[in-house]
């Protein structure tokens, strides 16, 4: 049976749209601008998450849980209709949808737990093929900063993106936060260019203090070997 989510019930359905970066370019992609190939979508094995085309590895903080590709599927479509607006910006979305993976879903306690303030963790990757002007996660960074400021969500970044080296991958970090449902929600957002992907990380919750905290555990990233892309 597929997964609801509920604006309501699920401060940080939006996730998954905000650190994807879907819409935030706002324009599709034809079939001669993608990259050869696709990423994998990873697996986790003993709470460690592995990515053999991007060639990374990443501790999922212990005791929180892994969830699968319905709950994926039911944030993405409930965080469409929280940032996109009207229906131009909504084909947009669905466009940008397209060239963007699901890599890892991750919340504190599964979802739906009652009574409780959950955490999220989300992880995906982008297809920048169509834009060549994005060299680093910093330019990923800015580019959504501008653009979801355009987006019906009134979200505020703190600062500017400051840069951190996890085992010799540049990643670029930022904060910022936004509201839904009467709630702040706050999020940490990590972003390193791989294979012509912008990788990014996203840390939620209805706590900055917990949000920071649980961002810690990108120290636990490391860089595997990669392989080829998928045909």
């Amino acid at each position: 049976m597929p997964v609801k989510v509920r604006v309501k019930a699920i401060p940080i359905l939006a996730i998954c749209l905000l650190a994807g970066g879907i819409g935030a370019f706002g324009r599709s992609t034809n079939t001669s601008e993608r990259i050869d190939g696709r990423p994998d979508t990873g697996q986790v094995v003993d709470g460690v998450y592995s990515n053999e085309f991007l060639g990374f590895r990443y501790t999922v903080p212990k005791g929180w849980t892994v969830h699968g590709e319905e709950t994926q599927k039911a944030i993405m479509e409930a965080g469409k209709e929280v940032v996109a607006g009207d229906e131009t910006r909504k084909r947009l979305i669905e466009a940008a949808a397209k060239r963007t993976f699901q890599l890892l879903t991750v919340f504190e306690y599964p979802l739906g737990t009652p009574n409780k303030a959950n955490r999220g963790i989300q992880v995906v990757a982008e297809n920048m093929a169509f834009a060549p002007g994005i060299q680093t996660g910093k330019d990923y960074l800015q580019v959504m900063e501008k653009n979801l400021a355009a987006s019906q969500v009134h979200f505020e970044f703190e600062g500017e993106p400051g840069r951190e080296t996890l085992d010799d991958i540049d990643f670029y970090r930022h904060y910022g936060h936004f509201q839904v449902s009467s709630r702040t929600v706050h999020e940490v957002f990590y972003v390193a260019m791989l294979k012509g992907y912008a990788v990014c990380f996203v840390f939620s919750g209805t706590s900055k203090d917990a949000v920071q905290e649980s961002a810690k555990s990108v120290g636990s990233i490391r860089r595997a070997a990669a392989t080829s892309a998928k045909p």
